[in-house]
């Protein structure tokens, strides 16, 4: 008996401590979900195609000292972005100070297209961070837009400019990897903006004082992997949806086509009607 009784106290014990360890674990996994942080590194994708579209040029002018960059967006410091996949947002935190890594890789970046930071040099590039975030929802949306400033040391502006980069990818929900590419394309298109400006370059060689300009920024989109009409795209998404794929692949597939008119009203009910999932039509309508 009294070993009978060790060995349900063992066996309760045992369960005791398989229920902490899978509560444990799922209170692990749910403090996961309710932010992430990210290290940044600057992993630039797409640099051969900006380049190659804006042109590789030469250094237009004299070595500039590259000041400090200074973090002007209303949002917390270190808030780069956020996941709306699901009702309840998981906010993307930066575990590298935002204005230090612009200004470390927008000084090698400079310096690897011939102009290396220059401390004491007659002029001075001044960087303001006015926008730095990824919107992740089925796919990573980052947005980058800064003002430059070049001015002479005496504090003279001969130039200044506000240049916008946009980038876009897909991947998995919330990892790290793809908000570091995501962001650094964007930022790695605002740097090639500025680089190749016909005014800031002037400027910068001394040619004319160009007045303030504003570069528009790009908004990158995945190329259509197919340019249906509404009603064919329709039936083709309920064929995915009875061949048993779930509703985000549908989402995603949705959101790589090309319409041939805008989706209307009348588009949107007969959708509906037809069984075709809401997060599907708000994609489409996207």
């Amino acid at each position: 008996m009294a070993r009978a009784r060790v060995r349900q106290s063992t066996a309760a014990l045992v369960g005791v401590v398989v229920a902490a360890g899978s509560l444990l674990s799922s209170v692990r996994a749910e403090a996961r979900e309710t932010a992430l942080s990210v290290m940044l590194t600057f992993v630039p994708t797409d640099t051969e195609e900006v380049l190659e579209k804006r042109g590789v040029v030469p250094a237009g002018g004299p070595p500039f000292e590259i000041q400090l960059a200074v973090d002007t967006r209303p949002e917390p410091r270190n808030l780069i972005g956020e996941n709306r996949e699901k009702e309840t947002r998981v906010p993307v935190w930066a575990r590298t100070p935002v204005y230090s890594w612009i200004s470390k890789t927008l000084a090698e970046t400079f310096r690897d297209w011939g102009t290396p930071h220059t401390p004491g040099a007659a002029l001075v590039l001044y960087t303001e961070i006015v926008k730095l975030f990824v919107i992740e929802e089925h796919t990573y949306q980052a947005e980058a837009v800064m003002k430059f400033s070049l001015r002479r040391r005496d504090g003279a502006e001969i130039w200044s400019g506000v240049v916008g980069g946009a980038a876009s990818r897909f991947g998995r929900s919330l990892k790290p990897d793809n908000y570091n590419e995501v962001l650094s394309d964007a930022v790695f298109a605002c740097y090639s903006k500025l680089w190749t400006d016909t005014s800031f370059r002037d400027a910068w060689s001394g040619k004319k004082e160009a007045q303030p300009v504003q570069l528009r920024a790009e908004t990158v989109k995945p190329t259509p992997a197919e340019t249906l009409e509404p009603e064919a795209a329709m039936k083709k998404i309920l064929e995915l949806k009875d061949a048993g794929f779930e509703e985000d692949s549908l989402v995603a597939w949705i959101r790589k086509i090309g319409f041939l008119r805008p989706l209307t009203s009348d588009d949107m009910l007969q959708w509906k009607d037809a069984g075709v999932p809401q997060k599907v039509i708000r994609a489409a309508m996207e």
